[in-house]
């Protein structure tokens, strides 16, 4: 989930996605819409450190397919 102060992050936020790929689909939530990243991640510790520097633990979450 994005809101006006992560938004401004959200280069920063594709890049650290593009370091940890694997086969977990990236969606973004802005101003109430759901977008498709083209990255796709593996979960991963390190993947979830680098997110919790940029964005609030609340709004990043897993999905199992």
């Amino acid at each position: 989930v994005l809101n006006e102060e992560t938004k401004n992050n959200k280069d920063e936020l594709l890049d650290v996605l593009t370091s940890y790929p694997g086969e977990i689909g990236v969606y973004f939530k802005i101003d109430g819409k759901n977008y498709k990243a083209s990255q796709s991640v593996r979960k991963c510790r390190g993947l979830i450190n680098e997110l919790l520097s940029l964005l609030d633990e609340e709004d990043i979450r897993f999905f199992k397919a």
